[in-house]
């Protein structure tokens, strides 16, 4: 900006001085340059009402932590905010540009491995006063998110199912075989006494550990390779609630083409999201059309996540 026109240098070095920095420290010094930086942009604002990226900016943090749009317009009236009609047509392109981010994004990844996310996120930052409609404004949202795995094929959707369901035999089969001789066992006769080192008792007391100061576990929580389908409205309270949530996914055209081509998702889900899950599986197996349920819950095989495990035992 200098270089284009040299009047700037020096207007940028006086509106610096008027800040008197030589009294500041440097954590103030540093907050002084960035509040002398929005009235440069508020400046340019009045002078062209195209140059609102720090407006816009403003903007959207405000509608982020939930203030009335009556506000953001006053804002706007002093020429410090854009409209919230303005934010409002923003949001409605940035959701339409996500669709088609997470198309191609997944589309470069159509040969290797993804597991499914379901969750539910709960906002309960909200007022809970009743009025004469209703008794809560709390949102019940479900996050679908999909995780790459770009060091593992595809995995092939081959004998996931048993067309049969429940098969008495085979369970009674494995029982006798495999189970009985260890479950008769005690647990130091199963696994014998072993002494470790300090570093490997800590590392396996905080194998569930959740604590983001936990510098070791950072890149096993890392989400660079997460992508999130949708954040819809739905409570994953009943059948239809889990089949809405499938839904989101199938509808992602580089994922019909995922399941076509006969690969399989695994879903990691807590409890209820299993039973669901492998409801409506059954139900297809069972109904086929009859069910309602379309041909492509089959390729999704419920699982249940250590996580989980850990929060229910």
């Amino acid at each position: 900006m200098e270089g284009k026109d040299a009047r700037l240098k020096v207007f940028f070095d006086e509106l610096y001085i008027s800040s008197n920095p030589s009294s500041k420290n440097e954590i103030s010094q540093a907050r002084a340059k960035k509040q002398l930086l929005f009235i440069c942009y508020f400046l340019c604002g009045i002078r062209n009402k195209f140059v609102n990226d720090a407006k816009i900016d403003l903007t959207i943090y405000l509608d982020s932590t939930g203030v009335s749009n009556a506000s953001i317009d006053t804002l706007a009236d002093l020429g410090i905010t854009t409209t919230s009609q303005t934010i409002t047509r923003h949001k409605t392109i940035i959701s339409d540009d996500h669709a088609e981010t997470v198309d191609s994004t997944l589309a470069e990844y159509a040969e290797k491995a993804m597991i499914l996310n379901i969750n539910n996120y709960h906002s309960i930052h909200t007022k809970r006063m009743p009025n004469t409609t209703t008794t809560s404004t709390a949102a019940h949202l479900a996050t679908i998110l999909i995780n790459l795995i770009t060091t593992q094929c595809a995995i092939l959707n081959v004998n996931i199912h048993n067309p049969g369901l429940i098969d008495a035999e085979l369970i009674k089969l494995n029982l006798n075989n495999r189970f009985m001789m260890l479950l008769s066992l005690s647990h130091n006769q199963r696994w014998g006494f072993r002494s470790v080192d300090d570093n490997t008792r800590l590392e396996e007391l905080t194998v569930h550990s959740y604590d983001i100061r936990l510098k070791e576990k950072h890149n096993a929580r890392s989400m660079k390779d997460v992508v999130l389908i949708n954040l819809q409205e739905n409570n994953l309270h009943g059948l239809n609630a889990y089949i809405k949530a499938i839904n989101a996914v199938v509808d992602v055209p580089s994922l019909q083409q995922y399941i076509q081509k006969g690969y399989i998702i695994p879903v990691v889900t807590d409890w209820p999201g299993q039973i669901y899950l492998r409801t409506a599986i059954s139900r297809h197996l069972l109904y086929r059309n009859q069910s309602n349920i379309t041909n492509s819950i089959l390729s999704f095989l419920p699982i249940i996540g250590s996580l989980h495990i850990s929060l229910n035992s």
